[in-house]
């Protein structure tokens, strides 16, 4: 049972697990959550305490704490707070994602109290035959007189004392996920920071919670490891960016509750692995993979959502430009098909074809350009436009996909043309801002629609009919992180931002049979992770020499890259082998925009990446559970249906096996020797000990 003693300046909680929080306090005020410690292991710096921080829509900050009574119950230890809301001086203004961080003040003077529960409870668990022991804990809030727009945790989890070099692995969404150290000096407001010297990428476009990802971080040294993660998605918006002139980053996270009286967030899981002294940097990053696994399945089991295939992807992406020239250029597409096939793609991504601005054009209809001139992204309404080939091109371009033993997906978003008849006609269905204004998540043309209305029944009809037609076998989201999941719609009287509900429809997709690839870093569907075009980092050859050996952290991912990269040497050998070898093949995206000449490009295939593609393609099913080897060697997968082995190797070494050896790379049996065989640096392997081989 847990323990509790209090002092006039701190309550000590001692959970069963080990675990000793010291909250601050005096008397009855409480300050926040100060010191917390595993044995000798700090876990907090205690400088900076974690406080919620919350407001309501009237403009009320919670910024005192009265402690009523400690409880112990079912194994919990509950503080029953009385939180004292005062009149904040917000400004109505709106972050860089366009979502209000604020409402207009209170009235000078006036105050609330109301009912407040901070939660905490001790946590064993087992995480791929390792036990950490930590805590989980909650915030709760009651008002009776208060609708809320968001709770903000103030302070920071960090791993011993900094001492040792500490490295941060965080799963984040529209740019590149990297293994970074945590600074010495952390100055933490309402936020993480991280240095940020030779990790550019990183700074593109900073959304790690966004999109259902489990708010998910792992921090590790030599000494312990820190898992940390939300029992489930909640309402997390979070914001990351880079503090100019300096080299950290910081990022936000903000629980959102669009105006609920009562508050609260899904259990914040605090787990460590102690074990001085036997953590290399190779085993941190395997236990950082086993923690992702875990926890994104109890993400998806929660919804009753499966994980996609990750599949070698092509994105041939034909624009307004040359369709605005010649319309009839769509059908290229069924070119590409065998030569695909021959480079080992699995899956192609085609442009959106429903009507929209250039449709409507094309067919020399005088519409309304309100926004300025849409494109293909901004539909009038969710139906294949008969000017861009209509049903009959998708399903012929479908018919021969499957015949090639191939997959189809069409983009789709969650907007539409402000000026189009099917927004205007449906004024419920939008996202309003909470000023009465229309959402449009910057673009001016936008019309983005709500999840928690009838749209949702709307586009799960319209998609679901038209992949039944046409033989598709699934969708692009596009934007999703920041116009889809996040957003509040004041417009409606459940004012509930649109997590549930879009889970709830890619849930149902996927139950129709649709494959989903998301723009987002996200437990549901694959992600599609772009490098950034526009660095100059990105324009020499070399480019990813800082993400070498960090290829790991691509998790659930199709790390993006443009054809012509491959072409000009910026995207290597090594780092196309070593990606796949992790478990994301890489995908290309080629844009043709008139008047370059619509091509296949092959020379981004002829290389090594078609004959990668193909390895992985032969081993893919058997690769489940994920080991790096040390010393950089390689990497290993096995699976839970069978004794085979799936190994890529980086290097020249011996690896043990019982029976022969399949090479996948050259097509032949590998000899045996004492229970060992020599690898080849860059060749695949296939190891099944029952002696079938592929």
């Amino acid at each position: 049972m847990n323990k509790v003693s209090k002092t006039k300046n701190e309550i000590v909680i001692s959970l069963e697990s080990g675990m000793i929080i010291h909250i601050r306090c005096t008397g009855k005020r409480v300050f926040g959550i100060g010191r917390v410690r595993l044995g000798d292991l700090e876990l907090r710096r205690t400088d900076i305490m974690l406080v919620p921080i919350l407001q309501s829509e009237d403009g009320i900050a919670y910024k005192e704490f009265l402690l009523r009574r400690i409880e112990n119950k079912e194994g919990k230890t509950i503080l029953h707070i009385n939180a004292i809301g005062h009149p904040a001086d917000f400004l109505n203004r709106q972050d860089s994602f366009k979502f209000a961080l604020a409402v207009t003040s209170h009235p000078d003077g006036e105050h609330v109290v109301d009912t407040m529960q901070w939660i905490f409870e001790s946590v064993v668990q087992e995480i791929d035959g390792i036990e950490y022991s930590g805590m989980a804990y909650q915030f709760k809030l009651f008002s009776k007189t208060q609708h809320f727009i968001w709770l903000m945790e103030r302070g920071s989890w960090e791993l011993g004392k900094m001492q040792k070099k500490i490295y941060s692995v965080a799963q984040r969404s529209g740019s590149t996920p990297y293994e970074i150290q945590v600074t010495k000096a952390t100055v933490y407001d309402t936020s993480e920071v991280f240095v940020n010297k030779g990790v550019e990428q990183l700074c593109w476009q900073m959304m790690p919670r966004f999109a259902g990802s489990p708010a998910f971080d792992f921090q590790f040294n030599t000494d312990a490891l820190l898992l940390m993660y939300y029992e489930r998605p909640g309402y997390i918006g979070a914001l990351q960016h880079k503090k100019k002139g300096d080299d950290f980053i910081t990022h936000i996270d903000r629980h959102q509750f669009a105006l609920t009286k009562s508050p609260t967030h899904p259990r914040k899981f605090i787990l460590v692995d102690h074990q001085p002294g036997r953590v290399s940097l190779t085993e941190g990053r395997n236990r950082w993979t086993a923690a992702f696994d875990f926890v994104v399945e109890k993400m998806r089991a929660y919804y009753g959502y499966k994980q996609d295939p990750v599949e070698p992807t092509f994105s041939g992406t034909i624009w307004d430009s040359w369709l605005d020239k010649d319309p009839s250029k769509l059908r290229e597409i069924l070119n590409w098909i065998p030569k695909l096939k021959q480079y080992g793609v699995k899956t192609l991504f085609m442009v959106p074809l429903w009507v929209c601005d250039t449709s409507l054009l094309l067919k020399k209809i005088n519409i309304p350009m309100t926004g300025g001139r849409g494109n293909l992204c901004i539909p009038w309404r969710y139906e294949a436009a008969p000017e861009l080939g209509g049903e009959k091109l998708i399903r012929e371009i479908c018919d021969h996909l499957h015949k090639n033993g191939m997959k189809g997906l069409i983009w789709i978003g969650h907007w539409l043309d402000i000026d189009s008849p099917l927004a205007i006609g449906h004024p419920e269905w939008k996202v309003y801002n909470n000023d009465g204004s229309p959402f449009t998540g910057g673009p001016p043309m936008n019309s983005v629609m709500s999840m928690n209305t009838d749209f949702r029944k709307y586009v799960l009809k319209q998609y679901l009919g038209f992949k039944k037609r046409t033989g598709l076998d699934g969708f692009f989201l596009d934007s999703y992180h920041n116009l889809v999941f996040s957003p509040i719609n004041y417009g409606v009287l459940d004012k509930a931002p649109q997590v549930d509900a879009v889970i709830d429809y890619q849930v149902r997709l996927q139950k129709a049979g649709a494959q989903m690839l998301i723009e987002s870093q996200g437990i549901f569907g694959v992600s599609l992770n772009w490098f950034h075009p526009g660095k100059e980092k990105f324009k020499r050859k070399g480019a990813f020499e800082d993400f070498f050996g960090q290829e790991y952290t691509l998790k659930n991912m199709l790390p993006c890259i443009k054809a012509e990269w491959i072409r000009d040497g910026i995207i290597t050998d090594d780092f196309i082998y070593r990606t796949t070898a992790c478990g994301s093949p890489i995908r290309i995206e080629i844009d043709f925009q008139y008047p370059a000449p619509i091509e296949f490009p092959d020379y981004a295939y002829t290389g090594r990446l078609g004959a990668v593609n193909q390895e992985y393609n032969q081993v893919h099913e058997y690769m489940q559970k994920r080991r790096l080897l040390e010393s950089d060697r390689g990497v290993e997968w096995t699976n839970s249906k069978d004794d085979a082995v799936v190994l890529f190797a980086f290097k020249v070494f011996t690896f043990p096996a019982r029976d022969d050896v399949y090479d996948v790379t050259v097509g032949k049996t590998v000899s045996v020797s004492n229970g060992k065989f020599r690898t080849e640096k860059y060749h695949t392997y296939r190891i099944q000990h029952s002696g079938n081989h592929i």
